[in-house]
């Protein structure tokens, strides 16, 4: 609760000039009566960022992510293959571990792939290479699986049809 608690406080703070009324009357109900201080919201310090807060591992594997998303929908859009598109697997070759045990389900649907697949720096130049479209990073090498079989463009249809409906 107290992380909570603290979240809600400092949002009230921020709030306050926006929607004075309601962050004053939430203020006064629940943060005031518990800690005291000033007689209203206004009067608090704006919340500064705790610099210790900051994990660096995540921020460098979200960044990592990013660029390998958007390496994957560059590699689509050379293919002709739409985002809505399934495809079968990503290969990434190289320093992409974290990335993977971190943020794999946000890779999954971002990239519209059913798996993704690392391997080590040293097998890069053994990657499959054809049926994939192979782009690098700085930091490894991508590789998209651009085969469509009956069942990815059965897939495929039926998301399109969806899409369409609603």
């Amino acid at each position: 609760y107290v992380v909570l608690y603290k979240v809600l406080k400092e949002l009230l703070i921020m709030l306050s000039p926006f929607v004075p009324f309601i962050a004053e009357e939430l203020y006064q109900r629940f943060v005031r009566p518990t800690e005291g201080g000033p007689d209203s919201v206004g009067m608090l310090s704006w919340p500064e960022a705790d610099p210790s807060l900051v994990d660096e591992k995540i921020l460098s594997a979200m960044e990592k992510a990013k660029a390998v998303v958007s390496v994957v929908l560059s590699l689509r859009k050379e293919h002709g293959i739409k985002a809505r598109q399934p495809l079968r697997e990503i290969v990434l070759a190289g320093d992409v571990g974290d990335v993977v045990e971190l943020f794999s389900s946000i890779l999954l649907s971002a990239c519209n792939v059913k798996n993704v697949r690392t391997c080590p720096p040293e097998e890069a130049k053994s990657l499959p290479g054809e049926g994939y479209a192979i782009k690098e990073l700085p930091f490894c090498v991508v590789c998209l699986d651009v085969q469509l079989t009956e069942d990815l463009l059965a897939e495929g249809f039926v998301k399109d049809v969806v899409r369409r409906i609603q």
